[in-house]
């Protein structure tokens, strides 16, 4: 992720390229969040740069790479390593939300309450 995001800066001639391609690595670890973090801080930062469709263009490079990366070589990294169904996964991680999610957790929930 790291390498891509450089790589995509670098071609365009951004400023602090190295810098923003592994901090946009960084924030993309966090679990659901991490990536529109990455994405919007990486954006708003170029979007101080330049006219536009040259925003644009970094902007949907940026956006284009994340997708990428959640959306294809993760899944194929992950599938090779821990040798689960996809679908399994995805039916766990909404079945884990629904039933210890951050409203299970809430003290105002009523689940919450005996």
């Amino acid at each position: 992720m790291a390498t891509l995001n450089t790589v995509a800066l670098l071609v365009l001639g951004i400023d602090y390229a190295i810098l923003l391609g592994i901090t946009g690595a960084m924030l993309n670890v966090i679990p659901f969040i991490g990536g529109i973090a990455g994405v919007a801080s990486r954006s708003w930062l170029l979007w101080q740069e330049g006219h536009g469709l040259a925003r644009r263009v970094r902007s949907g490079d940026l956006l284009a790479i994340q997708l990428a990366d959640n959306n294809f070589i993760i899944p194929k990294i992950v599938a090779s390593k821990v040798k689960i169904n996809a679908l399994f996964s995805i039916v766990v991680v909404i079945a884990g939300n629904a039933l210890w999610g951050w409203p299970a957790c809430s003290s105002r929930s009523r689940s919450w309450r005996l």
